[in-house]
């Protein structure tokens, strides 16, 4: 079985789909097109290739060329999540929190990552929108009060990572917009059929790539990012951090150009492929979230 079939049969099951759910929504006649493409006896027509890449946020190449396949399955995962659960956990992880030993004697830089701690603490357990901006706000104010008096270092990774981390789940929030009416049902068998429902209804059915092109939002922060990425590059204990942050740029959407999210991801997994043959050391982190993501049932 090619990779092609290989990557048809994962993405369909990581959705909850059957092969006739995606045979009606592809509008073809029945699912043995589905069954013979995933069992390699026939290929997808350019068309359908589009209409499949479109419908589960992937490039043609990735799906003709990567190993897309994956134990992950979006419903068993939503049925079993709890707060706290590890996957968010090393999600978190992804954004690090850092403190130049040159500058642990700033008290108020101390103040500022004990709040951006507090915040990822927060956004872990689902506390509500009013603790999670006051610790937003706190944070940042005193990042910036200290980049505009002093040449903190350490200030300007933590913002940056601050900046992304909620970038990242505001953009994740309007992917999944609605999903919340789903964990109203406490019965398991209740749940996995409404989360069904919404995934194929409304999840797939949704304009993703209306929210790749409405960007306009992250321009102004975008450009914030890239300056403070770029003096991170001035100090030679963070080019690696730096380097880490472009890549986790792309990976998480939050970019400022005309390409969808299917072909930045694409992107991010060639700078993250350069990172690790450098040996850039906050790369594991990204290997260990997907690692997990792939295990998750």
């Amino acid at each position: 079985m090619n990779k092609l079939a290989n990557n048809i049969k994962s993405l369909r099951l990581s959705m909850g789909e059957t092969q006739e759910e995606l045979a009606y929504a592809l509008d073809l006649n029945s699912k043995s097109a589905v069954a013979n493409w995933e069992s390699g006896d026939n290929v997808p027509s350019s068309e359908n290739l589009h209409r499949i890449s479109n419908r589960y946020g992937v490039t043609i190449d990735q799906l003709m060329n990567d190993d897309l396949t994956s134990e992950f399955s979006f419903i068993k995962y939503f049925c079993n999540v709890n707060s706290g659960d590890e996957l968010i956990k090393l999600f978190m992880n992804l954004f690090p929190v850092i403190l130049l030993e040159s500058e642990k004697s700033n008290l108020k830089l101390v103040e500022a990552i004990e709040c951006q701690k507090n915040l990822k603490i927060c956004m872990i357990r689902g506390d509500n929108q009013e603790e999670l901006d006051f610790y937003y706000d706190k944070a940042s104010y005193i990042y910036m009060e200290l980049i505009d008096k002093e040449e903190w270092v350490s200030a300007k990774a933590n913002l940056v990572s601050m900046f992304l981390l909620c970038a990242s789940c505001n953009r994740i929030g309007k992917e999944w917009d609605g999903i919340q009416d789903c964990f109203e049902f406490s019965n398991k068998s209740l749940r996995k059929k409404e989360l069904k429902r919404f995934i194929s209804e409304i999840y797939l059915s949704r304009n993703l790539n209306k929210l790749d092109n409405d960007q306009s939002e992250y321009h102004l922060l975008n450009e914030t990012i890239l300056e403070l990425i770029k003096e991170l590059k001035y100090q030679k204990e963070l080019i690696q951090l730096s380097d880490y942050f472009m890549c986790l740029r792309y990976f998480l959407g939050v970019v400022d150009n005309n390409l969808n999210n299917a072909i930045n991801q694409q992107i991010g997994f060639a700078i993250l492929s350069d990172l690790s043959l450098m040996e850039n050391k906050y790369v594991g982190r990204i290997y260990n979230y997907f690692d997990k993501l792939k295990k998750v049932q």
